[in-house]
């Protein structure tokens, strides 16, 4: 009985860590201020469309027509809570992050 029940928490503990997926959540952007601050921000981010060239691009492009230009390269994992697929939606993607399953 006591191989019975400790091989079927082996089993239960194996498959719910098994279960778990992380996802990876990415930050990629670029911020541009023209030069005289009058509060315009031109912003590009990427995505699973717009790719870090293109980011690049923008940034070097406006940098050099004297624009005050930020780039942001940030990740973060979301696999904590029970809720991690929605964090991921409903949360990173509103910061401007994209994420893919780990």
């Amino acid at each position: 009985m006591k191989k019975l029940f400790f091989y079927s928490t082996l089993a239960l503990l194996l498959s719910a860590s098994a279960c778990q997926k992380c996802y990876t959540c990415k930050q990629y952007c670029s911020y541009c201020q023209p030069p005289g601050n009058n509060g315009l921000i031109v912003k590009i981010c990427a995505s699973k469309d717009v790719t870090h060239v293109n980011v690049d691009s923008f940034y070097n492009a406006y940098k050099a027509a004297g624009y005050t230009c930020n780039l942001l390269n940030n990740e973060k994992n979301v696999c904590d809570s029970k809720d991690k697929l929605n964090d991921a939606i409903n949360y990173y993607l509103l910061e401007d992050y994209y994420c893919n399953p780990k």
